[in-house]
């Protein structure tokens, strides 16, 4: 797998360079950077550009030995807590 032509398809699928810099609020130094030197990107952002690619592009393809699964249920709140401020809502 080519990290650096999922980053390319995850910015095409963002609008191009500029909309992709918007979404995550970085430069396009930034982003040229991703591109040029690391040819990747930052684990940190991995989950913004799933949610915002809708999926097509997931955290898995960037780093697929970090296990995202667990990261994702990590991000969730809690049932009981969700219940309970329904409940307690008027």
């Amino acid at each position: 797998m080519d990290k650096s032509n999922k980053l390319t398809e995850a910015i095409d699928l963002l609008g191009g360079r500029p909309a992709f810099c918007a979404a995550l609020d970085i430069s396009p130094q930034r982003l040229w950077n991703w591109i040029k030197r690391e040819q990747t990107l930052p684990a940190e952002y991995c989950p913004t550009v799933e949610r915002l690619t809708d999926g097509k592009i997931r955290c898995e393809d960037f780093w697929p030995d970090t296990d995202w699964e667990y990261m994702r249920q990590a991000n969730k709140p809690p049932k009981s807590r969700a219940r309970r401020k329904q409940v307690a809502a008027p």
